[in-house]
């Protein structure tokens, strides 16, 4: 058997084209669940309060998928954003909404060029000439300079080192 949910006015345009609902019904210890079999979502009772997103909704955290914001942080890109592989749900005020989720392994990864290679470089030896102590890879801001825990481009840590050094040589 074969059902369609009817439209939602809230449901904005990019969303429209994908409303509706391919149902199955199955029975399963004497009860009818309706399944839609394009997003694999499931309901217990006849009433349906969602669209379909025309890709499986996963229910629990799944590493094979990320979101574009994650897979961005990893330098890796969807081949077509249109096209997602799979979504998940969340509501805000009860409204539901849909994040679309990418499979990882269909990404392009995109590594860094030789330019921001050299201002990745370039910014931590500026940094380090800054901020840094001349001895350790510790690195201070202004409330650790104004604390008094870097002195003469040297940490806490390697002051009491220097300091201890040269007692015992002395």
């Amino acid at each position: 058997m074969s059902r369609r949910c009817p439209s939602r006015s809230a449901i904005s345009l990019e969303q429209k084209a994908m409303v509706s609902h391919h149902f199955e019904q199955a029975e399963v210890g004497g009860k009818q669940p309706l399944t839609c079999t394009v997003c694999q979502q499931t309901w217990a009772s006849g009433k349906v309060d969602s669209y379909c997103p025309g890709v499986p909704v996963l229910r629990e955290h799944n590493p094979e998928f990320a979101t574009k914001t994650t897979l961005a942080k990893e330098r890796l890109y969807p081949p077509d954003e249109d096209k997602p592989d799979a979504a998940y749900r969340y509501y805000v005020r009860r409204d539901l909404y849909y994040g679309w989720l990418y499979r990882r392994d269909r990404c392009i990864a995109r590594p860094l060029t030789e330019g921001q290679l050299a201002g990745n470089a370039k910014r931590e030896k500026t940094t380090r000439l800054r901020y840094g102590c001349r001895f350790c890879t510790d690195r201070y801001t202004k409330k650790h300079h104004d604390a008094g825990l870097f002195e003469y481009g040297a940490c806490q840590k390697c002051r009491t080192r220097i300091r201890d050094w040269n007692a015992a040589i002395s």
